[in-house]
């Protein structure tokens, strides 16, 4: 029990620091986002890893615990909720990460982008 609270507070000082425990790779790739409520737009990934991603571009309609549907091109969508909104960018958390056999994401998290 006391090992499982030392993880658990060493993950909560390294956010407080600003790292995360998972990499996430910079990229540029379009996505489609859509709401819960039936909104959509194409909008950028900027950075993204198994558990979230980074998105920009137009989507007002983007609100802080909203849940939407993000999908590369002709892949199915992952579902997320929006974690924060900031002019134009939106960092989104996957509800469940990303699958070992979803190669299309997993490409994309591997790549060697720089961007």
């Amino acid at each position: 029990m006391v090992r499982i609270l030392a993880g658990i507070g060493a993950i909560r000082e390294a956010m407080l620091r600003g790292q995360r425990k998972v990499h996430r790779s910079r990229v540029h790739a379009n996505a489609l986002v859509t709401s819960s409520r039936g909104d959509s737009a194409a909008l950028t990934i900027a950075n993204v890893s198994t558990h979230g991603c980074n998105v920009r571009g137009y989507a007002p309609w983007l609100r802080i615990g909203s849940f939407v549907g993000v999908a590369l091109e002709d892949t199915p969508m992952l579902l997320a909720i929006v974690r924060w909104t900031r002019e134009g960018t939106a960092g989104l958390e996957f509800m469940r990460p990303v699958t070992p056999g979803n190669k299309p994401w997993h490409d994309l998290i591997n790549s060697k982008s720089n961007v």
